[in-house]
Formats: C-alpha cells, structure tokens, sequence
C-alpha cells in the first residue's frame, strides 16, 4: 500500500551507447494507496503529490516517505550480517526523471532500489494461489528456513512484526529440500534494546489479520514493548495456516486456548504421521500462547 514496485535495470556507457550492466533490480517508488487521501503524479515534474492539496495529505505523505527511507535504513543494517533479506542497494528522497517529452527534473519522491525479486524465488502466497494446499513436509520447511531468517533478524537487533504469505520468498525445491526462504517488507520493523522495542506509543499498530501477536493487538495501551515472541507467535501462525489453510482469529484464539490446532485427519491427508500429531499440539501451545513470556 505505500509503494509502486518496477522492473528495473542499470545501464552503463560502453562503446558510444548504453547496454544493460546484467543485473535485475526493483525499483520501488513511494506511491501511497490510502482511503483516506488520494495521491497522483504531477504531470510536468513526474512528482507524487495530494489529489487534493492540503496539510493532512501532505503530512501524511511524508510519514510514508519517511517510513520507506527507515525500512531502508533498518534492511541495510540486517543484511551486514543476514543472508536471507533482500539487501537494498540504494535510497533516497529525492531522484532526477525523465517524462515522456519532458526535460529531466529533480523532484521530492522517494524510492528505493534492491535485488529484483524474481532473482529470490516466488512468493508463498504466489505459491499457495498455484499449488493448493502443501505437504505437511514442505510447510515444517518453510517454517524452519522462516526461523532461521527470524534467527538472523533479532539477532542484527529487529524484530519484523509483519510475517504473513506475502513476505516470504521461496527459491529452490521445497520437496528436495534445498530451499532458501527470504524474508522481505521490513516496513513495520522495529529496533530492539536489550531483547525489546523501546516503549510503543502509538495506539495503532500495523498488522495483518491471522498472523499478528494478540499483545500488539490487545494491549496496546501506550506502554506496549516488544521482544521476539511477537514473531514467532506469527510464524506460528503462518504454520498453522500452511496446514489447515485458517488464518487465526486471536480473540477467539485466547479464549479457547486448549484448541486442537491439527487433527489425526487432517494429519493424515497431509501425509504427516499420526504420532507426530501431539508434539506438532505441544509445540504450537507453546508458540501461540497468550503471555509471551510462555513462548
């Protein structure tokens, strides 16, 4: 909803004329999708602006552009030592463009620029929509491979909050087990000190529905601090919907914690043997408990 992603190349003079330097890139623009404001580009300059101009708009714009330009910040300092983000290369507020028929102008737009995203695999949810339902052995790999992305994440000192079928990349062979899971979208990533987030005073938070932790959900109170439980609660979650196909209802969730999170049937048509049903039971419990200091 904050960007507009584009196929991009970089191009280098050679010989008296421009060739492809051989490398796919993505080129995300800061183009806001809101209900709340509409947002166009200028026409002469190439610029997003409010439909409508006005201070709300505008502001609100620029809490999205600086959002883009912390997620940058935040991605260039997980990938000095993770190898399962996509690394961005570049970022910046302001770019030179070239309109059809227009002269190159410098305006106020925001973009980033990383690693194509088809270079990654394809996304689990482009998966899912193609496959179906997968195996009970590809989706306990999926979920390994997400916890070693985790893993590499909190210990850089993030956390990401916003786990979902969306940000997951999958390249390689889930069956043969040689896939590598990425983590991407670290929009609503926050930094950690000493195994939490600095105090949230933000009475709303970013979350997607069915993966979010019931404590950023429910107790966002305006004292709320995080730690890595929030994450794993949502990579539990995403296991859950992996094997059922449901995304999780947290209030109906805490109250009804001794829930039956995988039946003997279901077990058995995802091909996962029956006396694995009880400790999959324990160790979902255990993810998707309502106090995180149990997680």
């Amino acid at each position: 909803g904050s960007s507009i992603l584009y196929p991009a190349e970089r191009m280098v003079w050679k010989g008296g004329q421009l060739e492809s330097f051989g490398k796919d890139y993505a080129l995300k623009e800061c183009y806001p999708l809101s209900y709340l404001h509409e947002f166009i580009r200028d026409p002469e300059t190439g610029q997003i602006v409010p439909a409508h101009p006005g201070e709300e708009s505008s502001r609100w714009l620029e809490n999205v552009q600086e959002q883009v330009i912390r997620e940058g910040e935040i991605v260039r300092q997980i990938y000095k030592t993770a190898g399962r983000v996509l690394p961005v290369y570049n970022f910046d507020r302001q770019v030179k463009m070239t309109l059809p028929q227009k002269e190159k102008q410098t305006v106020a737009n925001t973009m980033t620029v990383t690693d194509a995203l088809n270079t990654k695999g394809q996304s689990l949810q482009s998966m899912l929509r193609f496959r179906g339902r997968l195996s009970a052995l590809e989706s306990f790999r999926i979920l390994q491979q997400l916890l070693f992305a985790l893993r590499e994440v909190h210990k850089a000192g993030f956390l990401h909050l916003d786990i979902n079928e969306q940000n997951l990349f999958i390249h390689g062979s889930l069956k043969d087990g040689d896939a590598l899971v990425y983590l991407v979208d670290f929009g609503s990533a926050r930094a950690m000190t000493g195994g939490k987030t600095e105090t949230i005073t933000e009475r709303v938070l970013f979350a997607s529905e069915g993966f979010t932790a019931p404590e950023m959900l429910l107790e966002n109170d305006g004292t709320l601090q995080l730690g890595p439980e929030a994450d794993l609660f949502s990579a539990c979650s995403l296991l859950i919907y992996l094997l059922t196909g449901r995304k999780q209802d947290v209030r109906r969730l805490l109250a009804k914690q001794n829930d039956v999170y995988l039946t003997p049937l279901q077990a058995l048509w995802l091909g996962c043997p029956l006396f694995l049903v009880d400790r999959i039971q324990r160790f979902l419990t255990k993810g998707l408990a309502a106090d995180p200091r149990e997680r």
